[in-house]
């Protein structure tokens, strides 16, 4: 069990400078699907932005797997795509379109001068720096069970969200996703409160959407993330949602001691 010490060690380390802030929680990331996929494997990247897990992914499930980059920017859609073709990937499709709850169209803000805030909403904690560079684009909008019908992938093993607080929405888009027989292991980022507020839902509605399809929610720590937690402090900004035992039994038994490893890493 990680102490109370520890967790606070970790958190403090999301938001350390010379790590990089928030680099920590992305290694984590890294690090549990590196743990997960497989050669052969399918998995999404949404908001795949540069690529940061999106090529990553790809050497774990390649050769023979798929990675799907969903990302609603063109020009960094472009930029993925170029690096595909430079490369010679095989296995992998990018999706320039935005990720919702329905198919069509939708307006998209996009910071300039910080593009990975980017998103269907502009937030509205943005650094003042950025909101003059903020203009607002009119883009397609589709859902991931779309794409997962539309590419025919049978089973999807990860998935990873990065909505800028459209998490929600995109996992309302994704019903058959998470009641298939073998459902994905989720890593999202949840703003809670300022995206539910600003996304329009509760937190009644964003527990009920996981509970309906048999989740459970866990901080990327590995802490069971439940109702009474919603507006507790000193959590991280990325979440957790398993379905299968034996991604139940990576949150609750190996995810410490891959976190560790981690922070190890990045600390010493």
């Amino acid at each position: 069990m990680v102490s109370a010490q520890q967790y606070l060690e970790w958190y403090d380390a999301c938001h350390n400078s010379s790590l990089g802030i928030g680099e920590f929680l992305e290694h984590i990331i890294e690090k549990i699907y590196s743990h997960v996929l497989l050669p052969g494997d399918s998995a999404i990247d949404c908001g795949a932005n540069r690529g940061r897990h999106t090529f990553p992914i790809h050497k774990s499930v390649a050769p023979g797997g798929l990675v799907i980059g969903i990302e609603a920017l063109p020009a960094l859609a472009t930029k993925l795509l170029n690096r595909i073709r430079d490369e010679q990937l095989a296995g992998i499709e990018i999706i320039n379109q935005a990720i919702g709850s329905a198919k069509g169209r939708s307006s998209f803000a996009y910071v300039k001068g910080d593009d990975a805030y980017s998103g269907v909403l502009q937030r509205r904690d943005l650094p003042e720096r950025t909101v003059p560079t903020v203009s607002t684009l009119d883009v397609p909008m589709t859902t991931l069970d779309c794409v997962i019908e539309e590419l025919h992938v049978s089973s999807v093993r990860f998935v990873k969200m990065d909505l800028e607080g459209g998490e929600y929405d995109a996992l309302r888009g994704a019903s058959a996703m998470l009641r298939a027989a073998r459902p994905p292991l989720i890593v999202f980022e949840n703003g809670r409160s300022a995206s539910a507020d600003l996304y329009g839902y509760s937190s009644n509605a964003w527990f009920k959407l996981f509970s309906d399809s048999d989740y459970h929610t866990f901080d990327l720590f590995g802490r069971p993330f439940s109702k009474k937690d919603w507006l507790s402090k000193n959590l991280p900004w990325y979440f957790i949602a398993a379905k299968r035992t034996q991604d139940m039994e990576l949150v609750n038994w190996e995810l410490p001691n891959l976190i560790e490893s981690v922070y190890s890493s990045l600390t010493h």
